[in-house]
């Protein structure tokens, strides 16, 4: 709540680019560990799009909160944080 809410144009904006980016090459060549936390209760990234992460990219480690929609750190912190090791 620092900052005022985006205007609508910067909204919309920012749906065109993510309805006409595609990072799929990206995915299939990065070298470092990925971590993919998803709540099947999720409606803007559907569990299906982590699995097809996966199919590009192996080694990702797909994640999936149970009853959880988009933010499962705000909704389900204590089964989110679990998924990180204590470092």
């Amino acid at each position: 709540m620092e900052y005022d809410a985006p205007d609508n144009e910067t909204l919309q904006g920012g749906l065109e680019i993510l309805k006409h980016a595609d990072l799929r090459p990206v995915l299939s060549d990065t070298s470092v560990p990925v971590s993919v936390i998803l709540g099947t209760l999720d409606t803007l990234v559907p569990v299906s799009a982590g699995q097809n992460m996966q199919e590009l990219a192996p080694e990702i480690t797909l994640n999936i909160i149970d009853k959880a929609g988009h933010v499962p750190f705000l909704s389900h912190p204590q089964r989110y944080w679990r998924l990180f090791p204590v470092l």
